[in-house]
């Protein structure tokens, strides 16, 4: 069947599992994590290096930079405008049903 009757198995020692407790080593240059892209980078998918009020891309490409507004900052405008609205919203309401007996 075999061709070597007695073949020998040889063990295969297990790498060490790292503690749970232990953090890896970190590496020596830290990523560096820009809040927001400018308007530029974001739509070429690029790198941006978040400077304000210019990106070093915009800069070097003499392209205008320009930055979204935040999507917190949209978000509470909106909040403040409905906010505003919100008490006409009965009002409108009501002038319809009557409008609606005077047609």
């Amino acid at each position: 069947m075999n061709s070597q009757p007695y073949a020998r198995k040889v063990a295969i020692p297990r790498l060490a599992m790292p503690d749970q407790d232990q953090k890896p080593p970190r590496s020596r240059h830290a990523k560096h994590r820009v809040q927001k892209a400018c308007n530029n980078c974001h739509k070429r998918k690029g790198k941006c290096n978040g400077e304000r009020p210019h990106c070093r891309y915009c800069v070097d490409h003499h392209m205008p930079c320009t930055y979204s507004q935040a999507r917190s900052d949209r978000l509470k405008k909106y909040v403040s405008q409905t906010l505003k609205i919100a008490p006409l919203i009965p009002l409108e309401l009501s002038i319809k049903t009557v409008g609606s007996f005077l047609f």
